[in-house]
């Protein structure tokens, strides 16, 4: 051939550009609609079981971004926290519509949407028990068993504050109910979540749980979405900024949460000229 070079760089260019595949972008833009994954978790997204109605912050987010889009919604499948990024890759929907805290690992199998809220997270244990009361890597120790789901930031805190415990995977579709339960009922000796789950659960039970220590780290709530989709993701993060500093983040949060530092962190200051 008289211009290698020539045909080598049309052949190059004739590749599909590697990480870009608008198929997710392309099919919703079309139908007009947001077919949603989602996951149960206090107080971010609940089910009435007599129902089935959704609400909670993640249901008012994932309503106001898709207004924003003038998109439709469709709940189309309820899924496990650890394992979303199957059914976004199978195509069984969309997006993960539930906050997700945002881990480096998982990029490699789905991206994460522009985070909307943060939440402080704690280690909790019985409160009878006094054990880590002054030092709690003091459960960092053989035979301490930590209640988690594989996968998920519990995992991650649990190996970074506590690499010694026996990690206790309670299931892909475990309720923050079920990481108390374990620890009252003396299945697990800690667990994590969130201070206003915690708050809840000791309001609503006599076997009390107690937080041990400051935050053990942060959730960054993010949507899941498909790897490789750079225009849904350009289109998920530019209506979630509009969302996030025209201050209607905030406006869900506090519809729900009361405001305080120890529930949930905004992750960016309002505009001050927005605030009311």
């Amino acid at each position: 051939m008289k211009y290698p070079f020539l045909a080598l760089f049309l052949s190059l260019c004739a590749l599909p550009a590697h990480g870009d595949d608008s198929a997710t972008f392309d099919r919703i833009n079309k139908s007009g609609t947001l077919r949603c994954g989602y996951g149960l978790s206090y107080p971010n997204l609940l089910k009435d079981p007599n129902t089935g109605e959704l609400s909670g912050t993640s249901k008012d987010v994932t309503e106001a971004l898709a207004e924003q889009l003038n998109l439709k919604v469709e709940w189309t499948e309820e899924t496990g926290f650890g394992t979303a990024e199957t059914g976004i890759a199978a195509g069984r929907f969309d997006v993960m519509c539930s906050d997700v805290c945002t881990l480096p690992d998982r990029t490699r199998r789905a991206w994460f949407s522009r985070p909307y809220q943060i939440e402080p997270m704690y280690a909790f244990v019985r409160a009878d028990d006094a054990r880590f009361d002054k030092d709690r890597s003091l459960a960092n120790a053989e035979g301490i068993k930590i209640a988690s789901i594989d996968g998920v930031i519990f995992d991650r805190f649990a190996k970074e504050w506590f690499p010694k415990a026996h990690l206790m995977d309670q299931g892909e579709y475990s309720a923050a109910g079920d990481f108390m339960m374990a620890v009252t009922a003396g299945k697990a000796d800690l667990s994590f979540h969130n201070a206003f789950a915690i708050d809840r659960f000791n309001e609503k039970n006599e076997k009390k749980i107690k937080i041990v220590g400051g935050p053990v780290g942060l959730c960054q709530g993010a949507f899941l979405l498909p790897a490789g989709d750079v225009k849904l993701k350009m289109m998920i993060d530019t209506a979630m900024d509009q969302l996030i500093s025209s201050g209607k983040i905030e406006k869900i949060m506090l519809s729900h949460f009361p405001k305080d530092d120890h529930y949930w962190l905004s992750p960016m200051a309002l505009i001050p000229s927005l605030k009311q």
